[in-house]
């Protein structure tokens, strides 16, 4: 661990709540040498200097104590050498890292998260990991979140990475349930460092550039500055620039086949069902041909191959400016300040829009009422006339339809974020107490901006599907009102058929904003209260007070449902918390025998919060060292909190077109039991019942059903207890080896799930359908026939983790043996073994449903390792990395020697019999520099995926992300690539 003088210590402060001070925790093992005492510093000062700050911790402790809970460091040498675009791939990497919610390559579908990065430890979700900067909050990068972006945060200006295992919510607060990111950000620089890299795959694009402007130096010999502008850029990678498949591949059919190709039934020439007595017609006009077909999705007609359209990596460009600095106003006072600002842009790219006639003319009367069949109007001149009879025999009064509108714009999303933090902070010595005071206000701003294309305004739509033809033989808009206001006639019949004015007039670009904001203001103090037999009693206690808002909006048509998408509200909502907090260090053992050393630790935080009330978190703790420092034990246990997110709490509706299960659904009057009382007390069974029949759904009344997610106020915090055990050791006798062995163990109670409206209206009838039940509240039925018209997905504390396993560490730094050649050299070797074993992960939605394990499915193995060779000698390093998981369950189930499949590959021409055998998934990176001193001079370069590694799932598959063909969060979706750059220093 780093030590620091006491001058830096008593101008720094914890590490656990400070924002932008100087005291960074336990770096890693590359930076671990403590720097020397002056020979005129007196025993004194040097006795100061050998007190530390503890990752997790308040208090200064002696350096010769460890950390109480797991910590996993990175350092600044492992960033270096990383050809990682992104800190965050650096972080996925570690065995305690789980599967991340948000990263460049699997937010390509999302609404509004395109191009984010997050990181999930422990599998327990994004929003249960604590991300700080210099050991204080971070602005939220997702709105409605607490989880950070690390596309903010600039490389070049990071000094290390900590990663702290177990619930440490007494420490830091809520979130911290899975554990804490730590980013410690440089502060010790003289100099200006230029820094100027690029690299790209091999075959595929993603190209990427950074340079990057480093300098720091003193301030008047009492403060000192780094400041830091980065401007870089990374190029996205479409599905057809891989080699993966050209075409779409599907794995779904009977016994484990793939369709190849399985192009989409939503045709560029449009798709038009006229089929009667519920049989199905699809008929095509192939305005090519010049006639009308039938229609078929295989390769060479009429399907649609979405999968060229899809990016499998999002790109980016990216502006950051970061500054650090901190000057002694006097003796007891210092004044420091953080500031960092990020703008970074990103796009998404799909497949143009699949629209629908349901889009348009919607039946449940929200879009058009009084549409018949769910079409356009049989009247349309652009209808050819072979479709027309064919409705018109089969008695349709209106033409139901679905086209791929390619022809009116790209499906694209443009992003644009914002990020501003700036935190300000005084700190400095009690007097002559021995106590220190540290007191900060930070402020964080972020903002984000979508514009999105290849919507479609369907009420524009439906005015230019409404057409006829005028007296001058020209096809307009029937209605003169629509005409004046520019409608120009949409004809959907033959692929590229739509006119540059008709696309124009029927496009809804979309525009969605959200802005965040944060202020934390914190005060502590810390100290020794009074001597043991053993040694002081630490203490550090504080208050903080934090603010949080969001303010997330769309456009009026997407806010309306008229954008042939889904209706989403605004989400607005904020709260607030004043936290008091407290921390105990207590010396119960030293030098007695073996022993060196037992100490006690505790923590506990009370939070009051405007949302959900009163919290509590705590954690208790012993640590050991014995055998002159050789052999360390520890075990912590700790109550951890999560309270409500924005979103959890404030949501918007957001609407979504999903059918719910009524319990009710074909029950008869002679239908016995609670259930059947229950549903005889609504008025549409009643009636059922009256005219002697069952109380059944029709197909349409199905389909017209849809369902609102929105959040609750009602809900509570979360809990989580967790306890780690382990012991680290260093011997003696091989200096420079360490090894750790932890085991992890954590439950999460009453964890929020969304409740489900099928679920939502089982719990309502259980409950007897009684008036003014808040379950009932949640299914909104006919008030004539009591079918299910729509309901609310509502958030609710209901949900328990449980995971458990064990964390090894082990690393060994040393020089080469010369085997009794004392005038060899041969250079040093370092070695870093990072291993997870995870016994069980289990999920229960509720307590009334029965708990399932993900253990050996994808993204949960049982094992997991992270291998970090490295040798140096003068000038040249070089590195080797490994990625390394077990083999877990694919999802694919086929036996493909029997004959039964071979008869079903009869069946689907062009098919295959697909099974992924479950393998180790090893996954290798390169890395290399050399130094010229003379001309301050770096040269490096490093090769990630050097073998090209790639699990192939085709979509389909539970876990196959949609377009990437595998687990984008799990496997790397890119391939091999490499990097290459200069760092020049003065």
């Amino acid at each position: 661990m780093k030590t620091y003088k006491s001058k830096l210590l008593l101008t720094s402060m914890f590490v656990g709540l400070i924002g932008g001070m100087h005291a960074a925790p336990a770096m890693a093992q590359e930076d671990a040498d403590p720097i020397s005492v002056p020979a005129d510093e007196t025993e004194e000062e040097a006795a100061v200097q050998e007190k530390i700050y503890v990752t997790g911790s308040r208090i200064v402790r002696d350096s010769n104590l460890t950390s109480s809970i797991p910590v996993t460091s990175l350092g600044l040498e492992d960033i270096q050498s990383s050809g990682a675009y992104n800190i965050a791939e650096l972080i996925r990497d570690l065995p305690s890292a789980g599967v991340p919610g948000l990263t460049a390559s699997t937010t390509n579908f999302s609404v509004f998260s395109g191009g984010l990065e997050s990181i999930d430890l422990r599998n327990l979700g994004d929003s249960r990991t604590l991300v700080l900067m210099d050991g204080r909050r971070v602005v939220p990068g997702a709105p409605g979140t607490s989880i950070v972006d690390f596309s903010m945060i600039p490389p070049d200006f990071i000094q290390n990475i900590e990663v702290v295992t177990g619930g440490a919510s007494s420490v830091y607060g809520s979130e911290a349930v899975a554990g804490v990111v730590n980013i410690i950000l440089k502060d010790d620089f003289e100099g200006v460092e230029l820094n100027v890299r690029g690299g790209s795959t091999f075959d595929k694009g993603g190209e990427q550039g950074r340079v990057s402007l480093t300098t720091g130096g003193p301030i008047a010999d009492k403060g000192s500055f780094i400041a830091n502008v980065t401007y870089d850029v990374r190029g996205g990678i479409f599905a057809k620039d891989t080699d993966y498949p050209d075409d779409e591949f599907y794995y779904g059919a009977p016994y484990g086949f793939i369709l190849n190709p399985a192009y989409s039934t939503y045709s560029e020439f449009g798709r038009f069902d006229v089929g009667a007595g519920g049989t199905y017609s699809n008929l095509v006009y192939d305005n090519e041909l010049g006639e009308v077909v039938t229609f078929d999705d295989v390769p060479g007609a009429y399907g649609y191959n979405r999968n060229p359209n899809r990016r499998i990596l999002i790109p980016q460009e990216r502006y950051s400016a970061a500054l650090k600095a901190d000057y002694e106003l006097n003796p007891y006072v210092n004044l420091s300040t953080t500031l960092l600002y990020a703008h970074v842009s990103s796009d998404t790219d799909i497949e143009p829009y699949p629209l629908s006639s349901e889009d348009v003319y919607d039946p449940t009367g929200l879009i058009a009422a009084g549409a018949v069949n769910g079409g356009m109007p049989l009247t349309n001149p652009f209808i050819p006339a072979e479709i027309r009879d064919a409705a018109i025999a089969n008695g349709y009064e209106s033409l139901p339809f679905v086209r791929r509108m390619s022809d009116v714009a790209a499906r694209t999303g443009r992003y644009d974020r914002e990020t501003l933090d700036l935190t300000i902070g005084l700190d400095g010595d009690l007097g002559d107490t021995g106590w220190t005071y540290n007191t900060y206000i930070n402020h964080g701003r972020s903002s984000s901006v979508r514009i999105g294309t290849g919507q479609i305004n369907v009420s524009n739509l439906r005015y230019a599907l409404d057409a006829e033809v005028d007296g001058d033989g020209n096809i307009v808009c029937s209605d003169p009102t629509a005409r004046a206001f520019g409608c120009v006639p949409v004809n959907l019949f033959g692929k590229g058929t739509i006119t540059p004015e008709a696309a124009a007039y029927i496009a809804a670009p979309g525009l969605r904003s959200a802005e965040t904001e944060q202020t934390v203001v914190q005060a502590s103090i810390t100290g020794n209260a009074f001597e043991l037999p053993a040694g002081p009693i630490g203490l550090a206690f504080g208050t903080e007070y934090r603010e949080l808002s969001t303010v997330d909006q769309v456009d009026a048509l997407t806010s309306a449902g008229l954008n042939a998408g889904n209706r989403i509200d605004p989400t607005i909502g904020s709260y607030d918390v004043y936290e008091l907090f407290g921390e105990i260090l207590v010396p119960l053992i030293k030098d007695a025998g073996v022993i060196d050393s037992v100490d006690f630790e505790g923590a506990y935080r009370v939070a009051n919060y405007s949302s959900v009330g009163t919290n509590e978190s705590w954690k208790y703790g012993l640590t050991s060292s014995m055998f002159d420092e050789q052999l360390r034990f520890r075990a912590v246990g700790a109550r951890a909190t999560r309270a409500p997110d924005i979103s959890d709490l404030y949501s918007g509706n957001s609407q979504s077109f999903e059918s719910t299960v009524d319990p009710c659904a074909g029950i008869e009057a002679s239908t016995a039991g609670d259930y059947a009382a229950a549903c005889a007390s609504l008025p549409g069974v009643q009636a059922a019942f009256a005219a002697d029949e069952p109380f059944v759904y029709d197909q349409l009344e199905t389909q017209a059903q849809y369902v609102f997610y929105s959040g609750s106020e009602n809900l509570e915090s979360e809990t989580s207890d967790s306890y780690t055990v382990g012991f680290v050791y260093t011997p003696h006798w091989m200096e420079g080896l360490t090894a750790s062995v932890d085991y992890v163990n954590f439950e999460i109670d009453d964890a929020i799930t969304s409740l489900s409206t099928t679920r939502a209206a089982r719990l309502c009838i259980e409950g007897g359908n009684v008036a003014g039940d808040p379950i009932c509240a949640n299914i909104v039925r006919d008030p004539n026939t009591s079918k299910i018209l729509y309901g609310f997905a509502v958030p609710i504390n209901a949900a328990t983790f449980k995971t458990d396993g064990i964390d090894v560490q082990v690393s060994y730094r040393g020089d080469v043996p010369t085997f009794g050649n004392t005038a060899a050299d041969y250079g040093s070797f370092s070695a870093r073994i990072l291993y997870g074993y995870t016994n069980e992960y289990e999920y229960q939605s509720s307590a009334d449903s029965a708990p399932s394990s993900f253990m050996g499915s994808v993204g949960y193995p049982e094992h997991k390792f992270n291998v970090n060779l490295g040798w140096d000698k003068g000038p040249l390093s070089l590195g080797w990395q490994t990625y390394a998981t077990s083999e877990v369950d694919y999802g694919t189930y086929a036996d493909c020697d029997t004959a039964l499949a071979e008869y079903y590959a009869s069946l689907y021409p062009g098919s295959r019999c697909y099974n992924l055998e479950p393998e180790w998934y090893l996954e290798h990176s390169i890395n290399a520099a050399y130094s010229i001193e003379d001309w301050g001079v770096e040269l490096y370069g490093s090769i990630d995926n050097l073998f090209d590694e790639f699990v192939y799932l085709p979509s389909g598959l539970p876990d196959s992300d949609t377009g990437l063909s595998t687990a984008g969060g799990v496997f790397d979706p890119i391939g091999r690539r490499y990097t290459i750059g200069l760092r020049k220093t003065w």
